[in-house]
């Protein structure tokens, strides 16, 4: 028997332009599936997830051009916000998936950005990425320490950003959908 998502054709054509299929997942030692959207690109966008993402950059470039890729190629809704001290009101007012943080800013700094999170009950686990044009091994080993989910060197280049980040996010997804009350 041919498995088919209750809502879709098997073969669709996204607005991202990527042919794919919905497959169904079993997951070991689970009584439900998943439904899965492949791709060509070999990603799986699960169960059509959206992750609230916001982006905490000074650089209104930076902070666009990676609001483009979220948004189009990674299918995330994105707030972004100018400084450290806007992003932590951002974090206090709403909830979000992932945080994409640069490390130079005015104010509060990326490391003291983190530091705050870090200490915060409702985002000590808050997936955070930096992306920064500091490659110090001691800053790297620094933020390793305070649990950064990756980091970005800048500038970065937007197909790899979306290869690396492709599989990492379908996890963050995968989480979503599976803790999301009925």
């Amino acid at each position: 028997m041919e498995a088919r998502h209750p809502a879709h054709a098997e073969f669709i054509n996204q607005a991202d332009g990527l042919p794919s299929y919905w497959a169904k997942v079993s997951l070991p030692r689970a009584d439900f599936h998943l439904w899965t959207r492949v791709t060509p690109m070999g990603t799986a966008l699960v169960m059509d997830e959206t992750l609230e993402t916001l982006i905490i950059d000074d650089s209104p470039t930076d902070a666009q051009t990676l609001s483009y890729l979220l948004r189009k190629r990674l299918r995330c809704q994105v707030v972004t916000a100018s400084d450290g001290v806007e992003g932590l009101e951002r974090l206090s007012s709403r909830r979000f998936d992932l945080v994409f943080l640069d490390l130079v800013m005015p104010q509060l700094n990326g490391i003291e950005v983190l530091k705050k999170i870090r200490s915060s009950a409702d985002n000590a686990e808050l997936p955070v990425v930096v992306i920064s044009s500091h490659s110090e091994q001691e800053t790297v080993c620094h933020l390793l320490q305070l649990k950064v989910f990756d980091y970005l060197i800048k500038p970065y280049n937007a197909e790899a950003l979306v290869k690396r980040l492709g599989m990492k996010m379908n996890a963050l997804r995968t989480r979503k959908s599976l803790t999301k009350e009925p």
